[in-house]
Formats: C-alpha cells, structure tokens, sequence
C-alpha cells in the first residue's frame, strides 16, 4: 500500500531504539490523533512511573509510553539488582499494607471528588466563556482529567497485586490450578456501575416493545430509528426514556481515549444499535438469576480454597486478601465510569476551542482541532486572540495530519519493536496484556492457544471485529474475536456466547466480564483475529485457553 510504505517504525532517540517495546492493542485499536496522543499518552506514561515510585514495586520501575504512527508501544523499566528488589520490597510491602488497611476510608473520598468534578464540568457553559477565560478551561480540564487517571492507578494497581497475590495461594497453596477457576473468586460481587449500565440498555429494549415499538426498531437501521420515533406519542415516549439514561450513561467517548470520537449523547447510533439487538433477542435477560449462578460459583470455589488450607496463617493470608480482591474489584468497575466519562468533558471543551479557531479563520471545522499538539491548541487560541499572527496557515498542517491518519489506519503496526526477550516476564504484561513469549505468534494449525481466563465452552459463528465501529455486525450468540475490549464494549457481553482476545490476561476488562456474564473467554491468544477466519465455526475451551477452528 502507498500509505504503508511511507510510515516509518524507527524510534527517534537512540536510547529508545537499544530497548523493546510491545504494542498496545487492549486500548489503542487504531491510531489516535495527535491530541489524543498528546493528552492520553502523556497522562499514562507519568503515572505509570508514578504508581511504581510510590508503591516502590519490587522489580520494575513501570513503563514507559510513546506513540508510534498513531499507535501506543509500551516499554517496560525493569529492576534487575536483586540487592535493590529486595530493599523494594520492604517498602512495597508496607505502603501495599497502608492501602488495604485504608481502601475503606479512600475510595469514599476518591468517589465525592470525582462526583463533584464531574458534575461541576457537565454543568459548565462554554459558550459564555472569553477566548482566554475557554484557555484556562482548557488547561484545568486537562487537569482534572488527570488526577482522575490517579485515582484511577490507586485503585487498579493495588487491584491487580492483589489479585495476583490471591491467585498464586489458590494455585500453590490451595491447588487450583485451572486459572479460570481461580478466576471465579472475585466474580459476581453485585451490581456495579458498569452492570448498571448493561441492565439499562435492556430495559430500554424491554420498553421498546411494551410500547409497541418492536417492529419498527427490527425493520429499520439504526440511523433511521431517530428521526422515525420523534413523530408519534410511542415514540417521542420512548426516546424520553433513551434521554434520560444517556443523561447518566452517555458522556463517554464510544472509542475511549480517543478525542475525535463523539459521545453517545452526541451520536447515539451505537446505544440504538445494542439495544435493536436487544429488542431481537426477545428483550429479556435474567440478570437476577445470572448473578444468582455466579454467585453459587464463586462460594463454590472460595469453599474448595479455604478447605485445603489447612495451615491458619496462610488461611487467614488468604482471607484478607480474597476480601480486598473483591472490594477493589467493584471499585475499579465502578471507576472506569468516571474515567470514561470525564473524557467526554475534554472533549467537549477541545470542540469549543475547536468552534472559536473555525470562527477566527484558523481551522476550516471544529473537528480539526482533535489534529493539532496540545502544545498548538494553547498558542493557536492565543494568536487568535491577539490578531497579530498568520493562523491560516495551519489548515494545510491539519489536512496533511489527516492524510497522514488515513495512512496510519491502512499500516499494519508491527506487534513490537526492538529485541524483546523469548520469554517476557513482567506483571502486568503477562497478567493484563496476556503477553507471556514471542512464541504467541505463530501462525500454525487450526487450535489457537490463549489464557483460560472464564470457564466453559461454546460453539458459534467467530465474528472478527477489529474497530469499535464494527460492533454492530455481531448477532446474538456468536463469538466475539477482537484484538482487546474495554470497558465501553461491555454491553456486547450480554449478548455473545464467547470471547477471543488478542491481547489480555487473568486481569483484564474481557476476564472480568466474561466471568460475570458465564461465557467463556480465551485472551492473550496475540494473533486469533489474524487465524480465526471472520464468520467460521470455532469451539471456545475457556478452562483449557484453547480455541478450535471447526
């Protein structure tokens, strides 16, 4: 392709190129604009080395971020003297032991916060703000963004540790060696934010058809429900309904993290989408017996562990810490709504600088801000102001970045760059990313190996999505093959009957809805969307990790 051929994967500084990096696919599944990059990246890669300074994690000192074409690379910062891992730990230890005994007290705080915050930039009007006054919004929102991304660490961070401490005593100690089943102990913890929102959308669909609507969502497309509701009594009723759970629901961005995305408010289709397949589905999902079944489960295994410990120590170890698991496991669900949506409030203060630069002649669209720098967002609005300065000029810098963008999509992004080692092991990479050894991506055979990260098997149709976009051609009870899922995509959940990752582990967003939805899951398989052919019959073996091309 033209456009591939012009891209470049060599990293600019030198120190860069003498070390690996791996692509990150669980957030970024295509390029982002250059703001994005700028704002998200930068946020990311700081407090990745935030949160492991301040826990002083035994053996890595985080990663670091960069962005490569649009596409996001991590590269992992390793403490190998095994004299300072130890000094670490002691330390690591403690402030971990700090955060357990005060995750009661904490998360209360965290939530107050971002509850006021949000609420304080949803009610804010941008319109009545001056030039200068719309900058200092700017930077504030940036801001405050920021610090939700904190909290965000305080609380997955000691999430994921702990867990992983939680697992390795139920595999050593208690001998559960299937990762699925060790899984199980943090499923089902009660209806978090994220559940909640997965219980609206069907209860959308279910007042769909109380108000007589079914057919007229069945026979038209999504794109054309809206303009067809408002003209009738149902309908306009109906779409009252939808109003006020996107109030609550629909600030976030449909591609997270990416800027240039709309929210669901603004652009509503994808809701419309999920819920039409509700409503074809019979609009009826028994929630109540769902968390009934994965609770059962869940005691069932707790049960199994706390049998087999039979020392009082490693007991009661395992106690405390299967307790925190669960807390911290419903407070980062609850969480990823807050993130989510405070991105949406950047992006509507960067479309009103977006819609003043348009009227000052600097940008021919709004939407032309999302490729500018955050650096040249700030200096763009103030030589607006001013007067004195070309700002034209920068429409030719705006179409050649969306040229560019366009090219960036069609490149096919290597899955790392530099040497990475055989065998990679680091925490978070293994447990989160489901990044284990080069060797993942072989190309052989018709069973794709993975991570068994939600028990059971399924049989289905592989739909192979690869954008967020392409959500919609998924049918009820097919198997959903993506290069990751986020938190936005868990709506699909209810609806699927399987889970194929590229990239995950036992920790990530796809394991963890997949065990409260009962569907099995193989994650980390590193290249199933390239050897699951979209549309053929595949077996998932979500104890066993393994997927099968019938």
């Amino acid at each position: 392709m033209a456009g591939e051929a012009r891209l470049s994967w060599e990293l600019e500084r030198l120190e860069d190129r003498k070390r690996w990096w791996v692509r990150d696919d669980l957030y970024t599944l295509e390029p982002r604009t250059p703001l994005s990059a700028d704002v998200y990246n930068h946020f990311w890669n700081e407090q990745a080395l935030w949160i492991a300074e301040k826990m002083s994690v035994p053996d890595s000192k985080g990663f670091n971020v960069i962005t490569v074409n649009g596409y996001t690379y991590l590269g992992p910062l390793e403490v190998t003297d095994e004299d300072l891992v130890r000094e670490r730990a002691q330390v690591f230890q403690a402030r971990l032991e700090a955060l357990i005994r005060d995750v009661e007290v904490d998360i209360p705080r965290y939530r107050s916060e971002q509850e006021t915050a949000l609420a304080g930039w949803k009610g804010m009007d941008l319109s009545r703000r001056t030039a200068m006054e719309l900058l200092e919004s700017w930077r504030q929102v940036v801001l405050t963004l920021d610090r939700f991304y904190k909290i965000h660490f305080l609380i997955v961070f000691p999430r994921h540790v702990v867990t992983g401490m939680l697992h390795e005593i139920a595999r050593d100690a208690a001998g559960i060696q299937s990762q699925a089943e060790i899984g199980k102990l943090v499923q089902s913890m009660g209806v978090t934010r994220q559940l909640h929102l997965d219980m609206g959308l069907w209860r959308l669909a279910a007042a769909v058809i109380a108000l007589g609507l079914r057919d007229t969502f069945l026979n038209n497309s999504a794109e054309a429900l809206g303009p067809m509701l408002r003209v009738d009594v149902e309908g306009r009723a109906w779409w009252e309904k939808l109003d006020e759970f996107l109030a609550e629901d629909g600030g976030r961005l449909i591609v997270p993290k990416e800027l240039s995305s709309p929210t669901w408010q603004e652009h509503p289709v994808p809701v419309l989408e999920t819920i039409r397949m509700f409503v074809g589905l019979g609009a009826v999902f028994d929630f109540d017996g769902l968390q009934k079944d994965q609770t059962a489960e869940r005691e069932q295994v707790v049960d199994t562990a706390l049998a087999r410990l039979r020392d009082g120590k490693e007991r009661g170890r395992f106690e405390q810490l299967l307790g925190m698991a669960q807390r911290l496991q419903v407070a980062m669900e609850d969480d990823n709504f807050y993130v989510l949506n405070m991105g949406g409030q950047v992006r509507r203060v960067a479309l009103e600088i977006g819609r003043r630069l348009t009227a000052s002649a600097a940008l021919g669209h709004p939407e032309d801000v999302f490729f500018l720098h955050h650096h040249e967002v700030e200096s763009l609005l103030t030589d607006s102001v001013t007067g004195i300065y070309a700002v034209s000029e920068v429409r030719g810098l705006v179409s050649e970045r969306r040229a560019l963008r366009t090219a960036q999509r069609a490149s096919k992004p290597p899955a790392y760059l530099g040497s990475p080692p055989q065998e990679i092991h680091h925490f978070l990479l293994n447990n989160f990313w489901g990044i284990r050894d080069l060797g993942q991506l072989r190309d052989e055979g018709r069973v794709i190996s993975g991570i068994g990260a939600s028990d059971g098997t399924a049989e289905g149709i592989a739909r192979v999505v690869l954008q967020a976009d392409e959500l919609k051609r998924v049918q009820g009870g097919e198997i959903l093959v993506v290069p990751a899922t986020n938190p936005a995509w868990t709506p699909i959940f209810s609806k699927i009957s399987g889970v194929v990752t590229d990239q995950g582990g036992s920790l990530s967003h796809a394991a963890i809805v997949a065990r409260e939805y009962g569907i099995p899951a193989v994650l980390g398989t590193q290249n199933g969307t390239q050897r699951i052919p979209d549309g053929a019959r595949v077996r998932v073996d979500g104890r066993k990790g393994e997927v099968e091309i019938l």
